[in-house]
């Protein structure tokens, strides 16, 4: 996981596993930015390789997280694997507004 910042939105690239593991360490730094004062960020997903219920879960909850502290949390070219597991577990439409292809 890497991250930066610039004049605009906050971009995190993930890459590997989005499994129990993964998840948690996405969501700490995700509580980080946010604490820390981010407004916009980018969760740039196309390096991901496997997501499982972990990592939708994950996504949902730095959704959730951000719109606590009226910021928003949008995706970025999701990988294959992604988009397979959102659509398989219907949350496709839950990031619809917010995924760039």
């Amino acid at each position: 996981m890497t991250g930066s910042a610039t004049e605009g939105p906050t971009v995190l690239t993930l890459s590997g596993v989005l499994d129990p593991d993964g998840s948690a360490r996405l969501l700490e730094r995700v509580r980080r930015l946010i604490d820390g004062g981010c407004r916009h960020l980018v969760l740039n997903l196309g390096g991901v390789t496997f997501c499982d219920s972990s990592g939708i879960s994950a996504l949902l909850r730095a959704r959730a997280k951000a719109a606590e502290a009226d910021s928003r949390v949008r995706l970025s070219t999701p990988s294959p694997a992604l988009r397979r597991a959102l659509a398989l577990t219907g949350m496709t439409w839950v990031f619809q507004d917010s995924v760039d292809q």
